[in-house]
This record gives structure tokens, sequence and C-alpha cells, in this order.
């Protein structure tokens, strides 16, 4: 099982399972600040492994053993399918229409935008449901990237109780309930203080879908509507 994506805090007994595209900036910013990080809203740091201060279970020799203690509790957060996906989509993806602002990106997106349009014969640009049938059927290791591979594959409800999942729909109420756990006395912090903004994905859903993007994102996670109890559509 990959706990490349447990954060372990020891100090505060709790292990929290993040999902890219479901706030985990803010999340990892929150667990720099108990840490006791005073640049804990760096959220360059906050992503990087090495210099972080963020203890991650995939590295700890106990991580089983604090795992199945019920005494260290357990969260995630998760969220709707339709919109993480197309979040990732206009996040990673879409920017690289833009040849523009493909000549300023980062190399590693360049190279996944690239591989999409090579194996889809996208010679244009890579639209939503192009870059959803690429992530249906292609073998690369990008289509498993975990800015869009399904959350159960990343955070695994089927083997570790949580004691809590909580979702990025109610994120507000949600998220005071947790940091009440493991007391924290910081708000939630913004997007705009951790410098990262949001990509609206939620309030374009209508927008972008078609109906065949519907059965694709339907197929592609089915763990996760039926884990998180989301509903399809």
């Amino acid at each position: 099982m990959d706990l490349s994506n447990f954060i372990y805090l020891e100090s505060k007994s709790f292990t929290f399972a993040y999902v890219p595209k479901v706030a985990c900036t803010n999340w990892k910013c929150i667990f720099r600040y108990l840490n006791g990080a005073e640049d804990y809203l760096d959220s360059g740091l906050a992503h990087d492994r090495q210099n972080s201060g963020l203890t991650y279970l995939n590295n700890v020799d106990n991580a089983q053993a604090i795992l199945e203690d019920g005494k260290i509790k357990k969260f995630t957060f998760v969220r709707d399918p339709y919109s993480r996906v197309l979040s990732a989509y206009r996040n990673k993806v879409e920017p690289f229409n833009n040849v523009e602002n493909s000549m300023h990106a980062q190399d590693f997106w360049n190279k996944v935008y690239l591989k999409i349009q090579e194996e889809t014969g996208s010679k244009v640009e890579v639209t939503f449901s192009t870059f959803l049938g690429w992530l249906l059927h292609s073998e690369h290791h990008f289509a498993k990237n975990e800015h869009w591979c399904p959350q159960s594959d990343i955070v695994h409800p089927d083997r570790v109780k949580f004691d809590f999942i909580g979702k990025f729909e109610n994120i507000e109420k949600d998220a005071a309930f947790i940091l009440d756990e493991i007391g924290c006395d910081l708000k939630f912090p913004t997007q705009k203080q951790v410098k990262f903004p949001g990509t609206n994905a939620t309030s374009l859903v209508d927008q972008y879908y078609q109906a065949d993007d519907i059965n694709k994102v339907n197929a592609l996670f089915a763990d996760d509507f039926k884990n998180f109890n989301y509903a399809t559509k």
C-alpha cells in the first residue's frame, strides 16, 4: 500500500491523507504551522518533501502500526470526481493550449501535455473530452498521475479506517471540524493566503461537460463515487 500521501504529525497524534486538487496546499500549510514553521504559508516549501519539515508515512518504519493505532486519528479530504478531474485539467493541461503560456510552463507538465497530444493525435489543442479519453485508455505512467488518478488509489479507504472523511463541497464546515480535532487555533487559509489560485472547476462543470464526458468520468472514477458516496450523473 502506497502511503506517500499520508502526512503524520506525531506531536498531535494524527495522520492526514491528502489528495491533490482537494485543497492539499492549504492543508500542508496548516501542518507546517502546527510544526512551528514561521513561513508556513509558503506554498513552495509546503510541497517540498525534502525541506517542508513534514513527515510522510512512506518514510516511517512503523507506518502500519500507526495506521492500526486507534489512539492516532486518521483524516482525509475528498472531492466530487466531476469537479476534481476538471480542476486538474484546467490547472495542468488546458494552459498549454495557449502557445504563449506553454513557452513559460514547467518542463514536467509540458512533457505530459506533449504525451497526451502524441497519444491522442491532438494537433491543435487538447480538449477536456480528449484528456478524459486519454485517461481512460492510456497505459502511460503520466495517466496515473496523482493529480487525476482515483482518490481511492491514494487514500485506500478499503484498508484505512478513517475517523473522518471531509468533503471539498463542505470545506468550511468539515475543515473547521478537523482543525478542532487536531487542536489547531488557525483558521483554514484561503487560496489568496497560500498564493495558489483556484480553478473554479466546481462552477464550470456544466460548461465543460458533454454527455460522453460524464460517461468517461463515471467509468474512470467508479470506485470514488462508491467509496465516498458521490452521486453519478
